[in-house]
């Protein structure tokens, strides 16, 4: 049930997530969605203090800020954020009910686009996301997602929701940690424990490279119809109710 439930939302490489819209409706819920380092209130966060290790850790403070030390949560994560409560789990299995990972990155197949910005230059970094800020229809487009008043809005604000020294400097983390075969072997250390389940997008979920056996050994895998990995952006009434599923059935 989701009576007293505690859910964080982690967003990905490009935040935020919007926990009113997302779960506004769970009365009884406690949610989280705090600005990851580097981002949103968090911008100004020396870039190299950012990295998914520093992030695991300022969950974990963000989290006993607002509950007890025996407390459990549901750990959201999208894309990167995927890979941080995985992270989090490896380290904090006391702390989490269960992980929802919604396209979460797994391996380096993941990462595509983490890969190409950890080899940009800062400067090249900071271009690209100039223009997708001065084209949101763009940015869109390249996801799947149809430009409407709304999205167009959840574009801008995600847009503008990190410096490009941030997304550098999570991009290079993400690929030096989950290139590293002890991330999956960190998986493996609570998997049988702790409840993972997978969200993917019905148009992008071909994209999205599971392991054969973190897909064996989830408790649940759910396919959003008619949306891909911004799923949360293009139906949060379908996507809030399959965090809500989950919960209850958890």
């Amino acid at each position: 049930m989701l009576h007293s439930t505690r859910i964080v939302f982690i967003h990905g490489l490009i935040g935020p997530l919007n926990e009113t819209i997302l779960m506004g409706g769970a009365k009884s819920t406690q949610i989280l969605a705090p600005d990851m380092l580097g981002y949103g209130s968090l911008a100004e966060v020396d870039p190299a203090m950012i990295s998914l290790d520093a992030q695991v850790e300022y969950l974990h403070q963000e989290i006993n800020a607002v509950s007890s030390t025996h407390d459990r949560w549901y750990l959201v994560g999208h894309s990167v954020g995927g890979a941080i409560a995985a992270l989090f789990a490896a380290v904090y299995p006391d702390r989490v009910a269960a992980v929802i990972s919604v396209e979460g990155n797994f391996t380096l197949d993941d990462a595509f686009w983490s890969q190409k910005l950890a080899k940009m230059p800062l400067k090249e970094v900071e271009t690209k996301l100039a223009n997708d800020r001065s084209e949101p229809e763009k940015w869109l487009d390249s996801a799947g997602v149809k430009p409407t008043k709304a999205t167009l809005l959840a574009a801008a604000t995600a847009l503008s929701f990190q410096p490009a020294s941030t997304l550098q400097q999570m991009a290079a983390s993400v690929v030096d940690i989950t290139g590293d075969p002890a991330y999956l072997d960190g998986i493996k250390d609570w998997v049988d424990n702790i409840p993972l389940h997978l969200i993917a997008g019905e148009r992008s979920a071909n994209g999205w490279h599971i392991p054969a056996w973190v897909k064996e050994k989830a408790a649940s895998y759910r396919v959003m119809k008619n949306c891909g990995h911004l799923m949360m952006l293009e139906d949060a009434h379908q996507f809030s109710s399959a965090i809500t599923s989950i919960i209850e059935k958890n």
